[in-house]
């Protein structure tokens, strides 16, 4: 996953009712395309669909997710069905939003629909009304708990209306085993173990983590592991919503923090973290030079791009947080179908999809988390070691997942993590733009 890619990501996560409020009533231009890949068939076989009278499936899909992978599930798919797909490409963004929004206010939406997976973008959609309910489909018993447990994804109203698609995107500690190894240290199962791993390195002049604050997102990597435990966990969420959280006298807001500050305090970030970028965390992972960073999984793709050699130590744990830590995790998409004259063929595509063949395939090029139960992919290195907590369903959701759209919740930590501004200061501001926010917005409790 590009830079780019990754950035939009976390900032539409974090900003979701922007993204699901602010939509135009103009549809961007739509490419169409045939869904020939670039890459050559696989050998890898797939149960094809029964055949019916061919028919030809409209599907839209934002630029962004059409990728070699899901060419060679559409490809399969034509050779093996005899159908064909009409495939729409749209920007990616906001402009996707739009165009899916401006087609369901018009009741004029493609047959297969690949959409964001939250139920907020699901009503948006007139899922009720414009899309088939999913829910008795035997196909649905293969999604991952982590996923259906949260009900933050794929559901409205209790009904299921996507399968997910693409990578299940988790938040943890990306670290060199060679480094590791070479100073006798072990992946550690505590916070204070997790510490003194940090010590260790730092003395024997390796830069224990590495931490980009110029691009200003991916200290919330790590903000994310924190908030998931200290409040998701713990169930604050729904104060959170209802406008009766109070940040300053947060002592979990606070350890929060005051973690991440102590980080750099202690000398365990790169000395130049002010100034330093994403693409030099790759850097600086990649060659070597620094031991962990706490970052996407799908930062693993984006070094080994660059630095190939890097497969061989690459490696990802848990951040051990305190006692049973949980794993922020998100999903970013999913599928739907409209309903209509189509709507059977397209189940059908759906039926092929999840089939374990090609669920097997898919994945295996995608190298991606699967969403899915017992695929049996071919994974990077340390995405793999994740597969344990997604199955386990110990997990929680990004909280931009569970907090209300339009309530805001931030801090400001380039500035706390360089000491620039003190945890109270920094928690101050977060309250009032927090309650404003609300207020704003005009949700209840506020």
């Amino acid at each position: 996953m590009s830079k780019k890619m990754i950035s939009r990501m976390v900032i539409l996560a974090l900003l979701t009712s922007l993204a699901l409020t602010a939509c135009s009533k103009n549809s961007p231009a739509a490419s169409s395309s045939s869904a020939s890949g670039d890459s050559s068939p696989s050998q890898e076989t797939a149960s094809a669909p029964a055949k019916k009278e061919s028919v030809t499936l409209s599907v839209i899909i934002n630029k962004d997710w059409y990728d070699d992978s899901i060419k060679w599930v559409m490809d399969e798919y034509q050779a093996k069905s005899g159908n064909k797909l009409d495939v729409q490409i749209t920007p990616g963004g906001q402009a996707f939003n739009d165009a899916l929004t401006t087609k369901a206010a018009v009741n004029e939406l493609p047959d297969i629909l690949f959409l964001y997976s939250s139920e907020a973008s699901l009503k948006q959609m007139k899922a009720d009304q414009l899309l088939v309910d999913l829910s008795n489909e035997p196909y649905i018993g293969k999604i991952s708990k982590s996923i259906m447990d949260s009900g933050v994804w794929l559901k409205a109203d209790g009904k299921v209306y996507e399968v997910p698609v693409g990578g299940f995107n988790t938040v943890g500690v990306i670290y060199n085993k060679q480094l590791f190894e070479q100073n006798g240290i072990q992946v550690p199962t505590t916070y204070e173990e997790f510490l003194a791993v940090c010590e260790k390195l730092k003395n024997a002049s390796v830069t224990p983590i590495v931490e980009g604050l110029k691009d200003s997102w991916p200290p919330l990597l790590y903000n994310f592991i924190g908030f998931a435990n200290e409040f998701t966990k713990k169930g604050a969420i729904q104060q959170m919503n209802d406008g009766t959280f109070d940040f300053t006298k947060s002592a979990e807001a606070q350890k929060l923090l005051t973690r991440q500050h102590e980080l750099f305090e202690k000398g365990y970030m790169n000395k130049d973290a002010a100034s330093a970028t994403y693409d030099m965390e790759i850097a600086a992972f990649g060659q070597g030079k620094a031991a962990m960073v706490t970052q996407f999984d799908s930062f693993i793709p984006a070094v080994l791009q660059k630095f190939p050699d890097a497969a061989n130590f690459i490696g990802m744990f848990r951040l051990p947080w305190d006692d049973d830590s949980v794993v922020p995790v998100d999903l970013a998409r999913g599928i739907a179908i409209a309903k209509g004259k189509h709507e059977d063929a397209a189940k059908d595509f759906l039926s092929f999809l999840t089939s374990d063949e090609v669920l097997n395939g898919y994945y295996s090029k995608l190298k991606s988390l699967p969403p899915y139960n017992g695929v049996d992919a071919t994974l990077d290195p340390g995405t793999a070691e994740m597969v344990q907590y997604v199955e386990a369903g110990n997990t929680v959701p990004f909280y931009s997942n569970l907090v209300t759209p339009g309530i805001n919740i931030g801090f400001d930590l380039p500035g706390v993590i360089l000491g620039i501004k003190s945890v109270d200061k920094a928690l101050q501001e977060a309250q009032l733009q927090y309650i404003k926010s609300g207020k704003d917005n005009h949700i209840p409790g506020f």
